[in-house]
C-alpha cells in the first residue's frame, strides 16, 4: 500500500484543528479500482487515500472494509468499515 489508513474523515479538517475519523460502519470511500459487492477492501497500492479490492487475500495488506455499493473507479462508493 501507499500508506496505512487511520480512518475515514466525514468532511474536511483544517490544519492544526481536531477532527473525527470513522473506523466502523458505512462510509463514503474513494475507489481506486473497480469494486464488486462483498469485496474485501485494502489500501490502494497506487493512489494514496483510496481503497481497492484485495487481490491476494491477507498478503496485500490489512482489510479495512467490505464493499456495499459498486462505484466507478475514481468515484465514491459505500463501504462497511471494519478497522480496529
Amino acid at each position: 500500500p501507499v500508506a496505512g489508513i487511520a480512518g475515514v474523515a466525514p468532511g474536511a479538517t483544517a490544519a492544526a484543528r481536531y477532527g473525527y475519523l470513522q473506523v466502523k460502519g458505512y462510509a463514503a470511500v474513494f475507489a481506486a479500482a473497480g469494486w464488486l459487492i462483498g469485496d474485501p477492501l485494502v489500501a490502494s497500492t497506487g493512489t494514496a487515500g483510496t481503497l481497492m479490492p484485495s487481490v491476494a487475500g491477507e498478503t496485500d495488506g490489512p482489510i479495512y472494509a467490505q464493499c456495499v455499493s459498486v462505484p466507478a473507479t475514481g468515484e465514491y462508493g459505500i463501504a462497511n468499515l471494519t478497522m480496529d
